[in-house]
């Protein structure tokens, strides 16, 4: 695995919180150790993964059960108190969008890390494998075991980390956080060169619902055979 890390990383003074995009891989936690393994805003599912779990335990993650509202609310506070510590807590790295897209273009901008309105320094990732995407983990293609399945197998995987200047907030992005969350991501589509699409999560689920073909283990390894690629069959295909 090839990894690349460029620009300036800014200290916890500078940039209590690290903003991360585009977020697409059960991977992304390897991009945020090559900026030092800060703690993270995370599922609560995350906590009781074997050693996973005990790593955002160690680095003193916040984590977040996705449907509780009082749990979003409760990490929204614990994001505040860390941010305006003035450097007292290590950097938190926060994937705004909340949950994995196939990185196409970049999802709606939660707010909970831009309550705070201090300083962010925005990161974006690529992973850069010309041939084939396996690393990409949505609801309509691989499951995990079969994804890290295609990612052993794939010769060189390649994750660049680019870190771009700390965005300091006008008076207009502290008093609203929603502007903040947009001018941020706004930013981060240039970055990237990615169109923002304003889907939300449960707008995406109501699509997968209706739409998610059943692809087996067997039909992901054949369409690499003979394909040389993933190749995600319809419904119709499968049945």
């Amino acid at each position: 695995m090839s990894q690349t890390v460029k620009g300036r990383q800014a200290s916890s003074k500078e940039a209590p919180l690290l903003i991360m995009a585009p977020h697409t891989s059960s991977i992304d936690p390897l991009a945020g150790a090559m900026v030092g393994l800060p703690g993270a805003v995370s599922m609560m599912d995350n906590a009781k993964i074997p050693l996973l779990g005990a790593i955002f335990r160690a680095n003193q993650s916040i984590f977040v059960e996705r449907g509780d509202p009082d749990s979003r609310n409760k990490a929204a506070a614990k994001i505040k108190m860390r941010a305006e510590a003035k450097g007292a807590w290590p950097q938190l790295i926060v994937l705004p969008e909340g949950f994995c897209s196939n990185g196409k273009s970049l999802l709606p901008f939660k707010t909970g890390a831009f309550l705070p309105g201090v300083s962010v320094q925005p990161i974006t990732v690529k992973y850069n494998n010309r041939r084939l995407d396996v690393t990409s983990w949505v609801d309509t293609g691989p499951g995990l075991i079969s994804m890290w399945s295609l990612l052993l197998c794939t010769p060189i995987t390649r994750i660049e980390v680019m870190l771009h200047p700390v965005y300091h907030p006008s008076d207009e992005e502290k008093e609203n956080p929603e502007l903040f969350a947009k001018n941020v991501r706004d930013l981060m589509s240039r970055y990237l060169e990615l169109p923002t699409t304003e889907l939300t999560y449960r707008n995406l689920k109501a699509i997968v619902q209706q739409n998610k073909p059943r692809v087996t283990f067997l039909n992901l390894w054949w369409s690499i055979i003979s394909k040389g690629c993933v190749d995600i069959p319809s419904r119709e295909a499968l049945s």
